[in-house]
């Protein structure tokens, strides 16, 4: 069983009224994480969505399409322009716009699908998935009599989620827009690691090759990783300040339209790892 009380994190009231408890997940909590996952990833202003469609302003794709609808409203719109050149013209704006909606639509369907790979995979079952040497932490505005809980954010860390044995990974950290600013991140960071440095993970040592002769023993996590796309430079700058390092990359890539077979928008995340759990928390 793991060791730490539930909540985690004494109840913290804010100069407005607002008591949020950083605490452990419950059932009950998955229907708002769910629609939550789909607020924070999708649809919220500053979704990793919408950060993606505003980079992707900037993109080679975004520029040919831009230069092409230029190109072609100009040979259609040119008073001396023959039929052909202006056909030709027309034909490359509509290219054009159908190039630069594909390559919207293409990342949309990108996070739908991320989204859909969650629910479907490690918040299906959230309790087994994130169960100990793991755990799941939401943070929650609780009304006095504990009768009814409004979920503003919540963490897992994985111990699947990586081969090493000593390792686990943070995974779908979400926060309501509604609630930014209260270091509701940091908290359930501060959380998943203070759990990380603390639980310990059995493990099975063969002592001479026999059912018998296997010996009980225990290991201790040291260190814990996790992803964030490049672009989110202000989460990056948080998981510093908790002792994160950036060790590595992968790029995504889009779902490639079906009339163009190719993906048009790429998407790099960073990986970053803690070691030493046992040490100090912040940096300044």
């Amino acid at each position: 069983m793991d060791p730490l009380p539930d909540p985690v994190v004494v109840p913290l009231v804010y100069d407005d009224g607002v008591n949020i408890v950083i605490r452990k997940f419950r059932p009950e909590d998955a229907p708002q994480l769910h629609a939550m996952l789909i607020e924070g990833i999708i649809h919220g202003p500053d979704s990793p969505r919408n950060n993606a469609h505003r980079k992707s302003l900037t993109s080679r794709v975004a520029f040919i399409s831009y230069i092409g609808f230029a190109l072609g409203l100009a040979a259609c719109l040119y008073p001396t322009s023959v039929f052909p050149i202006r056909l030709a013209g027309a034909a490359s704006s509509l290219f054009s716009i159908a190039l630069f909606v594909s390559l919207r639509r293409s990342i949309t369907k990108l996070f739908i699908a991320f989204c859909a790979a969650a629910r479907n995979g490690d918040m299906k079952d959230i309790d087994a998935t994130y169960a100990s040497p793991g755990g799941f932490w939401v943070a929650a505005i609780e009304d006095k009599e504990g009768l009814h809980s409004e979920v503003v954010g919540y963490l897992g860390s994985d111990y699947n989620a990586t081969p090493s044995p000593t390792s686990a990974e943070l995974r779908r950290m979400i926060v309501s827009r509604h609630h930014r600013r209260r270091r509701i991140a940091s908290l359930l960071i501060t959380a998943a690691v203070a759990h990380s440095a603390r639980v310990r993970v059995p493990v099975q040592v063969n002592g001479g090759g026999s059912e018998s002769s296997k010996e009980r023993s225990t290991l201790e996590l040291d260190t814990l990783d996790l992803e964030t796309p490049s672009f989110h430079l202000g989460a990056q700058k948080l998981y510093r300040r908790h002792g994160f390092e950036i060790v590595g990359s992968r790029v995504m890539h889009a779902p490639a339209p079906r009339w163009l077979g190719k993906s048009l928008f790429e998407m790099t995340v960073v990986r970053l790892r803690r070691s030493g759990l046992g040490e100090g928390e912040m940096k300044a």
